[in-house]
């Protein structure tokens, strides 16, 4: 005969050890209650809680099944499937479990729940429905604002997320979680230094936050504080995390420590946990290893489950391009158009815009979209445009290329990016170029020279710099550039290029990294005209008045390329679309080389195969 009054009572007791956190005590008691009530739901449910977050998932699952089974009414039995589901990676049943608990009871906490399975899923339109529907339960919950704010990030439309998350804060300024997707949303609309602010806050209101903490180091990379990120990054590691979501955290932790076989490995163990929480950074760290089979076919598989996931397209077409395959790349490079947190939006003006339409006797607009060097790069194709024979062309383009530009391209209206611009009847911007004119690896057009200084300065500049065989220098770039760890160098390791005699050095170095020469390596004498650079005209022209140049991959490197000077460019293992894979020679720049690193992050080898070669130059040097 069963005791009830005893069984009550080991009841309660497990119950208030479990409210307590004290599972292993729960456990126990609640085992002793089912051996003498097996159909007790309640006690089968807790226990079956206890399993799921202790690791087993599986007997978690099975028990709360059964509890339903004694209960099927319960929603909240209901609720705890989906969330034990997400645990166990089974993301589409937790989403039924969700559906089935809102059948029996509307709750803004489980639409948030079926909100974030679905962000799992990418099925952020539906996501998008339910988060609205929880704001509208629930317009004083912060974590309903919070669940939209998440879906307009998935959705790439960062604005409205920030009004979202910015709502969340004012409904309680204590929320860390509030603070935590703002920052994160500032983040990825650019706004650093605001987003390192509120991100701060975020972490004194909740401290300790593993994706906080990565969040801080990326927004203090993004700032040029690299040795403060890398603190931040550390940080992570030393709380040892468990789970898939600690194992996500870890990874991109030690990712942006550049331990990327560590990131890999553990990428990979949480994915096999749960395959819904994929994201790029896998696949990138691969990139970055030179694996870029095994990372395109990660991106292939992506864009296959998740067809409307912009960033998977967008990354399996710079992957596609890096292998050459430039026909299907330059159709899933075109998703960048939907990646604002990767790209600039689009510009939504009335006018049309221009994919294969004919041009004729049409006002056409094309415009900068990304980097100096990134201009510099696919104002090639301005000839191509003309010969459609459209009434005009206007270029909007950054003020230091202007001058340039003007000259270069004489039939064409350059137009400086802070300026009014004309009217035109249809627009694109320069890298719509390539999928516009399908260029292929076999039809790159490489019209060397495309660029034409200013024969004034250049014939200054010969008369300042004299005779001898001069070598123009660049060891690093922007630091704000996502690569700018791979592919810059210091000074300091261009020391191989001392033992070259017969040579003079020319800095070409603009910005802090500049700052080096007052240190230089032994015995290498560079001389730095740059004071007297004041746009890409004049580095044009100066230039033009050397031998070579020898640049990392920058804007330099794209504007001798393109002034086709003899260049050579030291570049990191990891690679990047443009340059292809495994070739020395780049059919962009028919007069530029490539010395690719054999040691990742060590410019021991191409530097002193660069020595080598310009010793050789040296010797045939005849002064002319």
């Amino acid at each position: 005969m069963i005791d009830r009054t005893k069984t009550n009572s080991t009841f309660a007791s497990a119950v208030a050890h479990h409210d307590a956190g004290r599972l292993a005590e729960a456990e126990r008691s609640f085992r002793a209650v089912l051996k003498e009530q097996p159909a007790h739901p309640v006690a089968t449910h807790l226990l079956g809680l206890i399993c799921a977050k202790t690791g087993r998932v599986a007997e978690g699952l099975e028990l709360i099944k059964r509890s339903i089974s004694y209960r099927p009414n319960d929603a909240d039995f209901q609720r705890n499937l989906g969330l034990t589901y997400r645990i166990a990676g089974r993301t589409e049943q937790a989403c039924e479990a969700f559906r089935a608990s809102l059948a029996l009871r509307t709750d803004a906490t489980v639409l948030i729940d079926l909100v974030n399975a679905l962000n799992d899923l990418r099925q952020h339109a539906q996501a998008e429905t339910y988060a609205r529907q929880a704001v509208q339960i629930a317009p004083k919950s912060p974590d309903a604002h919070i669940a939209l704010g998440s879906v307009l990030m998935a959705l790439q439309r960062i604005d409205e997320a920030i009004g979202v998350f910015q709502t969340a804060v004012s409904l309680n300024t204590n929320s860390g979680e509030a603070y935590k997707r703002l920052g994160m949303a500032l983040y990825h609309r650019g706004r650093f230094p605001k987003a390192h602010d509120i991100l701060e806050l975020a972490n004194r209101l909740v401290p300790g936050d593993p994706e906080l903490l990565n969040q801080i180091g990326l927004t203090l990379q993004k700032l040029s504080r690299r040795h403060e990120a890398r603190a931040w990054f550390e940080k992570v590691l030393s709380m040892n995390l468990t789970g898939v979501d600690g194992l996500f955290h870890t990874a991109n932790a030690l990712e942006c420590l550049d331990r990327l076989e560590e990131a890999i490995d553990l990428f990979k163990k949480a994915l096999a946990i749960n395959p819904d929480l994929w994201n790029a950074a896998l696949a990138n760290s691969m990139v970055r290893l030179g694996r870029t089979d095994e990372a395109m076919e990660l991106f292939r598989q992506a864009v296959e489950r998740y067809p409307n996931y912009p960033l998977a397209h967008l990354n399996y077409g710079l992957t596609l391009l890096l292998k050459g395959q430039y026909e299907q790349g330059w159709a899933e490079y075109d998703w960048r158009w939907h990646c604002p947190t990767q790209h600039e939006d689009p510009r939504n003006y009335p006018q049309p815009k221009w994919k294969d339409q004919n041009i004729a006797d049409k006002r056409v607009l094309l415009y900068a979209e990304q980097g100096l060097g990134d201009t510099l790069l696919m104002v090639r194709y301005l000839p191509m445009v003309l010969e459609r024979g459209p009434e005009k062309v206007i270029l909007e383009c950054q003020g230091a290329l202007v001058a340039l530009f003007t000259r270069s391209f004489p039939r064409v209206q350059i137009v400086r990016s802070t300026e009014t611009l004309p009217e035109f009847d249809l627009h694109a911007a320069l890298f719509d170029l390539p999928l516009i004119f399908k260029t292929t690896l076999e039809t790159v057009p490489a019209p060397i020279p495309y660029l034409v200084p200013d024969p004034e300065k250049v014939a200054a500049w010969h008369a300042r710099l004299g005779a001898g065989l001069k070598v123009g220098l660049v060891w690093a770039g922007s630091a704000s550039n996502p690569g700018d760890r791979d592919r810059s160098m210091p000074l300091s390791a261009m020391a191989p290029l001392a033992t070259v005699s017969g040579v003079r050095f020319i800095s070409l170095q603009k910005g802090p990294p500049s700052e080096q020469l007052a240190n230089p390596p032994a015995g290498l004498n560079i001389e730095d005209y740059t004071a007297d650079i004041s746009n890409f005209d004049d580095t044009a022209a100066l230039i033009e008045c050397l031998d070579l140049v020898i640049a990392v991959d920058t804007s330099v490197a794209h504007l001798s390329g393109g002034l086709g000077k003899p260049t050579w460019i030291p570049l990191p293992y990891s690679w990047f679309w443009l340059y292809l894979e495994k070739r020395h020679d780049t059919p962009w720049y028919p007069r530029s080389r490539l010395f690719r690193q054999s040691v990742r992050r060590d410019w021991t080898d191409p530097m002193n195969r660069i020595a080598t070669e310009l010793k050789q130059w040296a010797q045939a040097y005849d002064g002319t």
